[in-house]
Parts: structure tokens; sequence; C-alpha cells
């Protein structure tokens, strides 16, 4: 198992378009989803395996 840093953020972070920094490609970008759930004071990430 590892260990990953997550943060929340509003969906209206999401959307915010930033310049791209120097060297990368914007993109379109494929992105992994994954069911979570909020079970008190923990979250619940389900990673088939």
């Amino acid at each position: 198992m590892r260990r990953y840093d997550v943060s929340v953020e509003p969906g209206e972070a999401l959307t915010t378009i930033d310049a791209p920094l120097p060297g990368k490609v914007p993109g379109p970008y494929v992105a992994e989803t994954y069911p979570v759930v909020a079970e008190g004071q923990y979250l619940v990430i389900a990673v088939a395996s």
C-alpha cells in the first residue's frame, strides 16, 4: 500500500485554468478516478487491485 498526499478543494477550483508552467505541455489529459467515501474523520478510497 502506498500513501498519497491529498487535499479537498471546492468544485470551482477544478475549473480554474492557469497558464502552463514553462516546459509543461497543456492537456487534455486523462485522470484516473476512484470512488471515495467519507466515514467520520476518515476518507476511504477503493482502488481495484
